[in-house]
């Protein structure tokens, strides 16, 4: 929503958090559908790593990070640096 709300009003993201900051705005995170953590189990389980299947999915890596072990995935150790 306020990456949307950043394109709309030709500004950046960091700015629509600032106001809604300002505002005392209550934001919380949305959680995953079962078909998009199925469709991230999938993806990762083929041998996506955590960033690609974030890349596909529109989505941040922490997300899926976090939506892929509460569905009980087993992670695989990081790599690179």
């Amino acid at each position: 929503m306020s990456t949307d709300l950043a394109v709309e009003f030709g500004v950046a993201k960091t700015t629509i958090l600032a106001i809604l900051r300002e505002a005392n705005v209550v934001r919380r995170r949305q959680s995953l559908t079962r078909e998009q953590v199925a469709e991230a189990t999938l993806l990762y389980e083929s041998g996506k790593s955590l960033s690609q299947v974030a890349a596909k999915m529109a989505l941040k890596q922490d997300t899926i990070r976090l939506a892929l072990k509460a569905a009980g995935v087993k992670l695989r150790p990081r790599t690179g640096g």
